[in-house]
């Protein structure tokens, strides 16, 4: 199947009425593999507004404000 993606793609940019085509079933097989390979029933785990770091915490590397002569040239 894989051999067939160039000539899929060739098809794609050529023809214009079967780009809609060709993208929704390489939309519907990404699904399905999605599908398989993931757990449907094991979701991620959710967490409340008390257990999220706020913004002024989470660590960011601002080196160009505090040291402006380093920065990006500005």
């Amino acid at each position: 199947m894989l051999k067939l993606t160039p000539v899929a793609a060739i098809v794609a940019v050529t023809f214009k009425g079967a780009r809609g085509p060709i993208a929704e079933a390489g939309l519907g097989f990404s699904d399905w593999i999605s599908a398989k390979q993931f757990r449907q029933d094991h979701l991620a785990e959710t967490f409340s507004d008390s257990q999220i770091a706020r913004f002024e915490d989470f660590p960011y590397n601002y080196y160009d404000v505090l040291d402006p002569e380093i920065g990006l040239g500005t």
